[in-house]
């Protein structure tokens, strides 16, 4: 029995999305971050979450991987918009992906700005 159609997009999107969360890792290696990818496990009394610590005393961008595709892009991507990328160059669109806030895409959903 043949799949449908949808599923072949979604195989895209998700194609598109890895493609844009490895070109933002190459944008953070060569801003000296580290980025990992790995199961975050909160204990008893504390929680555990995405984003930007030290490890060793270095700048670390911590992705659970157990997280969607999509939110892992966008936790990398903030991340780097708090980094000084003006010399470091890159393609237009993904500029944009790395300096679009999650308040930018709030505005959108609500046709506020």
């Amino acid at each position: 029995m043949r799949r449908p159609v949808a599923n072949s997009k979604t195989k895209e999107a998700v194609q598109d999305e890895t493609e844009l969360l490895d070109r933002l890792k190459a944008v953070a290696e060569s801003v000296g971050l580290d980025v990992r990818e790995e199961k975050l496990v909160g204990g008893a009394g504390y929680s555990v979450r995405s984003g930007i610590c030290r490890v060793n005393g270095k700048d670390t961008v911590m992705l659970d991987r157990n997280l969607p595709l999509s939110e892992r892009t966008d936790v990398l991507a903030t991340a780097l918009s708090k980094m000084d990328l003006d010399t470091v160059y890159m393609e237009p669109d993904l500029r944009r992906v790395i300096l679009r806030t999650p308040e930018d895409d709030d505005n959108e959903e609500t046709g506020s700005s």
